[in-house]
């Protein structure tokens, strides 16, 4: 993920806050916070870059011929019909959770993992904000992917080569 000045500002403010209170449901609310802006604003919608699996890509591209994966995340991010499906292909895109789908967005890091690295520190440098959201990714993986990474205990921390180890084989999309 690219960095700016905006997103080091807003991580800094979050992380600033959470430092001046002692109040742990505070505390807590703007953990909440951070988790989102990071996870929803800053990767999701305003530095979107999707990788995907070879196994997810491959599954993917067998329930929807001919859509351009590059297109298909968007729908998961909530941005209105960027293109249009078939009945079929939007309740095989939108049914459920993902849990109910052959593939799951996953974000690599787990967010909350980067949250707690970012607020479990005092004092914070630019540098440091921008080293700790840098490798932050979207990727799609297959539901049986993620159970793999859950067997693992790898949901809400797990090392930074997880992918490698599991060999999900994850590229940048196109």
């Amino acid at each position: 993920m690219k960095v700016d000045k905006d997103d080091i500002q807003l991580v800094k403010e979050l992380h600033k806050q959470f430092h001046s209170t002692k109040d742990k449901k505070f505390q807590n609310g703007l953990r909440y916070v951070l988790k989102d802006v990071i996870g929803r604003y800053l990767i999701q919608i305003k530095h979107y870059e999707p990788w995907v699996s070879e196994r997810a890509q491959k599954e993917i591209a067998e329930k929807l011929p001919g859509i351009p994966l590059s297109r298909i995340e968007l729908h998961d991010c909530n941005v209105p019909d960027p293109i249009p499906l078939t009945e079929e292909q939007r309740r095989f895109f939108f049914n459920g959770n993902s849990y109910d789908k052959s593939f799951h967005l996953e974000h690599d890091p787990p967010t909350i993992q980067v949250v707690n690295s970012i607020l479990s520190v005092e004092s914070i440098t630019d540098e440091e904000i921008v080293k700790k959201l840098e490798p932050c990714r979207l990727c799609f993986i297959t539901v049986e992917e993620n159970y793999e990474l859950d067997r693992n205990k790898w949901h809400s921390i797990r090392p930074p080569d997880a992918y490698e180890q599991l060999k999900f084989n994850a590229r940048k999309v196109n």
